[in-house]
């Protein structure tokens, strides 16, 4: 999906002729702390709610205002998930969108990505969860995805992330069943480390129990 279909026309904009007192009740009304500046079409600065307060002059023009020269900002045809690294990065509730030619088109908002991130990454179908500890040398993803289909579990999405203080991979996946005992001991035997399970795991001493409910059965 393109960043203009997640732009929200709603979102408002600060002015140069604004007050700073107009731009704290404009957050206050959106409750957005984090605003763009635009002037003219072009996309100045974020202003910060934190630094409006601070401000002795409610009455002070923004165009007075000491704004930051950073201008956080994706271009139009950037990919959603960049959108959301800036978002994350500079703390953004919106993230504003520019052409080309660096001309403003409008902010995103936070939520709006985070839905985007739901819906592309599975995450509002029914199934469990897989959190996954491997070294990069080791990681093969159709290897896992064979494991998970020979106990009839599908990978809908993976997320991959390098953790910097340990050098591992930590393999995010999303399955299409939320029962994935099964899985996670199929994996276990490939010497996979599991971390993390969020689905239908029986916790351990349940598990306990019916291993001895199943021995007492075959002893019989």
């Amino acid at each position: 999906m393109s960043l203009l279909n997640l732009i929200e026309p709603t979102i408002p904009v600060l002015k140069p002729n604004d007050s700073v007192d107009d731009a704290l009740r404009m957050m206050s009304d959106t409750h957005f702390d984090r605003l763009p500046l635009i002037d003219k079409g072009v996309y100045i600065s974020i202003i910060k709610e934190p630094a409006l307060l601070d401000w002795e002059d409610p009455d002070t023009k923004l165009s007075k205002f000491p704004y930051d020269i950073i201008r956080p900002a994706c271009i139009v045809t950037a990919h959603p998930f960049d959108a959301v690294k800036v978002a994350i990065q500079f703390k953004l509730p919106v993230v504003p969108v520019l052409n080309e030619r660096q001309e403003y088109l409008g902010c995103v908002s936070r939520d709006a990505l985070f839905h985007y991130l739901g819906e592309s990454g599975s995450l509002s179908e029914q199934g469990g969860i897989i959190v996954m500890e491997v070294k990069p040398q080791d990681y093969v993803l159709s290897q896992i995805a064979r494991i998970a289909e020979n106990e009839d579990v599908k990978i809908l999405n993976s997320r991959v992330y390098l953790n910097p203080q340990t050098d591992m991979l930590e393999i995010t996946l999303k399955m299409n069943k939320v029962e994935l005992q099964r899985v996670v001991a199929a994996l276990e035997r490939y010497d996979y480390v599991v971390k993390e399970v969020y689905g239908d795991i029986p916790a351990q001493n349940d598990l306990d129990d019916r291993y001895k409910l199943l021995m007492n059965y075959l002893n019989i």
